[in-house]
């Protein structure tokens, strides 16, 4: 992918978060931050369960140290022209966090 087309998964990314996305050169491991959101963005051909689940427990535990949600924002990339759809992947805790209570919380 061009370095522009990557940009423009990041900018795309970050928006659809409500977040605004960070330059490339600030050092930080999140790419994007918001009101609610802190994320990491990853445009690949190829990404194994293991890692995303690393990224995914990685930006919990950055997101929940300043008070936000941590989210992996991952787009495939298929080949020039081939659209997919953004992939928002967050961990159970961040679920939780994000939707509240859960139904079974009630049962206990």
């Amino acid at each position: 992918m061009s370095r522009r087309g990557w940009k423009a998964v990041e900018r795309s990314a970050a928006a659809l978060m409500r977040a605004k996305r960070f330059p490339a050169n600030v050092g930080d491991r999140a790419d994007f931050e918001g009101p609610a959101w802190l994320g990491q963005v990853k445009s690949v051909k190829r990404l194994s369960l293991p890692a995303l689940e690393a990224l995914a427990v990685e930006m919990q535990r950055l997101a929940f140290q300043r008070g936000k949600l941590g989210a992996l924002v991952v787009k495939r990339s298929a080949g020039k022209g081939i659209e997919t759809p953004h992939l928002i992947i967050v961990t159970g805790a961040v679920w939780k966090e994000f939707t509240g209570r859960m139904p079974q919380d009630d049962a206990r």
